[in-house]
């Protein structure tokens, strides 16, 4: 009888041991198993943070799912790398290193009549006009998240927002290079 009585004791003993007191809610139940559980995932800005790469492929990700253009043209380039324009240079904080801004571009290249008159301008003659129907478009069809920063001028538009899923500030700015129309997303840690 003694040796039962030692034998429910123990017992007890190792079913208390997987209960811990937690907070003013009483007893939980502990996991007892000795397997490991997993840490859990970085958070995407976690994972981007330090991680050139990883910002890379989001630039190039967000750049692709950008409006194209209302024309005519005869190829698109990109997604390329590259770097912000001057006039976003307003927008970013001085203390973001370099290290920390990428920039994705794609180039639709036309020619000229043809292009200007698949939105109804005149070639050479009204660039304004063109430049304005593609900034329209532009407009038209850019998602909610975006908000209009500036019309730096007639032929240069940019939008911000913030991606708190991945800590990031993004930029898109669309601009005319002369029979081609450059379409960037910029971001920054």
């Amino acid at each position: 009888m003694i040796i039962v009585l030692i034998l429910i004791l123990f017992s007890g003993l190792a079913v208390f041991k997987g209960w811990v007191k937690s907070d003013s809610i009483g007893l939980k139940k502990t996991q007892t198993n000795d397997l490991q559980t997993p840490a859990p995932s970085p958070t995407p800005a976690a994972a981007v943070k330090n991680d050139l790469a990883a910002l890379e492929k989001y630039c190039m990700e967000e750049v692709l799912k950008l409006p194209g253009v209302p024309f005519t043209y005869k190829s698109k380039d990109g997604p390329t790398r590259s770097g912000p324009m001057p006039w976003l240079y307003q927008y970013i904080p001085d203390d973001v290193k370099e290290s920390e801004k990428v920039s994705c571009t794609l180039a639709y290249r036309f020619d000229g009549r043809t292009a200007y008159s698949s939105v109804g301008a005149s070639y050479p003659g009204e660039i304004k006009e063109f430049d304005r129907a593609v900034l329209d478009f532009v407009i038209a069809n850019i998602d909610s998240s975006w908000t209009r920063v500036s019309k730096v001028d007639e032929s240069t538009l940019i939008y911000k927002r913030e991606n708190k899923n991945f800590g990031t500030q993004d930029f898109v700015d669309v601009f005319d290079g002369g029979l081609v129309i450059y379409i960037k997303f910029d971001t920054y840690l």
